[in-house]
Protein backbone atom coordinates (compact mmCIF):
# COMPACT_ATOMS: atom_id res chain seq x y z
CA UNK A 1 0.00 0.00 0.00
CA UNK A 2 1.28 3.28 -1.02
CA UNK A 3 0.72 6.89 0.52
CA UNK A 4 1.41 10.30 -1.00
CA UNK A 5 2.14 13.36 0.77
CA UNK A 6 2.09 16.68 0.02
CA UNK A 7 5.92 16.64 -0.46
CA UNK A 8 5.24 13.82 -3.00
CA UNK A 9 7.25 11.29 -0.91
CA UNK A 10 6.12 7.85 -1.29
CA UNK A 11 5.99 5.44 1.46
CA UNK A 12 4.89 1.57 0.79
CA UNK A 13 3.63 -0.61 4.10
CA UNK A 14 4.84 -4.13 3.31
CA UNK A 15 3.15 -5.32 6.79
CA UNK A 16 -0.61 -6.50 5.57
CA UNK A 17 -1.64 -5.81 9.46
CA UNK A 18 -0.73 -1.69 9.34
CA UNK A 19 -1.78 -1.56 5.81
CA UNK A 20 -5.11 -2.79 6.06
CA UNK A 21 -5.74 -0.18 9.27
CA UNK A 22 -4.60 3.02 7.38
CA UNK A 23 -6.30 1.72 4.33
CA UNK A 24 -9.73 0.99 6.11
CA UNK A 25 -9.90 1.71 9.91
CA UNK A 26 -7.82 4.96 10.50
CA UNK A 27 -10.28 7.15 7.91
CA UNK A 28 -13.10 5.59 9.52
CA UNK A 29 -11.90 5.29 13.43
CA UNK A 30 -14.44 7.84 14.52
CA UNK A 31 -17.89 6.29 12.73
CA UNK A 32 -16.44 3.24 14.25
CA UNK A 33 -16.14 4.43 17.90
CA UNK A 34 -19.78 5.97 17.50
CA UNK A 35 -21.01 2.39 16.84
CA UNK A 36 -21.41 2.66 12.96
CA UNK A 37 -18.36 -0.40 12.43
CA UNK A 38 -21.50 -2.28 10.90
CA UNK A 39 -23.08 0.37 8.65
CA UNK A 40 -18.75 1.02 7.73
CA UNK A 41 -18.42 -3.02 7.09
CA UNK A 42 -21.12 -3.51 4.57
CA UNK A 43 -20.51 0.06 2.98
CA UNK A 44 -16.35 -1.25 2.38
CA UNK A 45 -17.17 -4.68 1.79
CA UNK A 46 -15.77 -4.95 -1.46
CA UNK A 47 -12.61 -2.57 -0.83
CA UNK A 48 -12.37 -5.25 2.07
CA UNK A 49 -12.70 -8.39 -0.35
CA UNK A 50 -10.29 -6.22 -3.42
CA UNK A 51 -7.68 -5.97 -0.27
CA UNK A 52 -8.12 -9.15 1.19
CA UNK A 53 -7.39 -11.27 -2.15
CA UNK A 54 -4.52 -8.78 -3.14
CA UNK A 55 -2.50 -9.38 0.01
CA UNK A 56 -3.33 -13.01 0.05
CA UNK A 57 -1.93 -13.40 -3.76
CA UNK A 58 0.93 -11.24 -2.79
CA UNK A 59 1.75 -13.42 0.14
CA UNK A 60 1.35 -16.81 -1.75
CA UNK A 61 3.82 -15.11 -4.18
CA UNK A 62 5.96 -14.60 -1.28
CA UNK A 63 6.37 -18.19 0.02
CA UNK A 64 6.65 -19.57 -3.42
CA UNK A 65 9.47 -17.52 -4.29
CA UNK A 66 11.20 -17.78 -1.32
CA UNK A 67 10.62 -21.72 -1.22
CA UNK A 68 12.16 -21.85 -4.86
CA UNK A 69 15.47 -20.01 -3.62
CA UNK A 70 15.59 -22.32 -0.62
CA UNK A 71 15.76 -25.24 -3.69
CA UNK A 72 12.26 -26.11 -1.97
CA UNK A 73 10.03 -26.96 -5.23
CA UNK A 74 10.35 -29.91 -7.34
CA UNK A 75 11.91 -28.16 -10.19
CA UNK A 76 13.53 -24.54 -11.38
CA UNK A 77 10.99 -22.15 -11.80
CA UNK A 78 12.93 -18.61 -12.27
CA UNK A 79 9.82 -16.69 -12.34
CA UNK A 80 6.08 -16.79 -11.14
CA UNK A 81 3.46 -14.41 -12.69
CA UNK A 82 -0.36 -13.67 -13.41
CA UNK A 83 -1.31 -14.23 -16.70
CA UNK A 84 -4.61 -13.11 -18.59
CA UNK A 85 -6.07 -14.66 -21.36
CA UNK A 86 -8.20 -12.21 -23.30
CA UNK A 87 -10.64 -14.90 -25.34
CA UNK A 88 -10.52 -18.30 -23.31
CA UNK A 89 -12.98 -21.38 -24.06
CA UNK A 90 -14.94 -20.22 -21.60
CA UNK A 91 -15.80 -17.21 -24.01
CA UNK A 92 -14.81 -14.37 -22.15
CA UNK A 93 -11.33 -13.23 -20.13
CA UNK A 94 -10.02 -14.91 -17.42
CA UNK A 95 -6.59 -14.11 -15.20
CA UNK A 96 -4.55 -16.82 -14.26
CA UNK A 97 -3.03 -16.26 -11.05
CA UNK A 98 0.36 -17.65 -10.11
CA UNK A 99 1.76 -19.21 -13.23
CA UNK A 100 5.23 -20.31 -12.94
CA UNK A 101 7.44 -21.64 -15.89
CA UNK A 102 9.73 -24.47 -15.77
CA UNK A 103 13.03 -25.02 -17.60
CA UNK A 104 15.45 -27.07 -17.41
CA UNK A 105 18.65 -26.44 -15.66
CA UNK A 106 22.16 -25.85 -17.33
CA UNK A 107 25.43 -28.00 -15.55
CA UNK A 108 26.93 -24.20 -15.20
CA UNK A 109 23.84 -22.92 -13.52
Amino acid sequence: MTFQSKRNVLCEIFDPMQAFFYRLIRPNVEPIKSGYGKAIRKEQENAIMEFVEHYFEKECLTHLKQEAKRGQLNGFYPRFENDYVEDSVLGRGIELDIVAAQREVSPDW
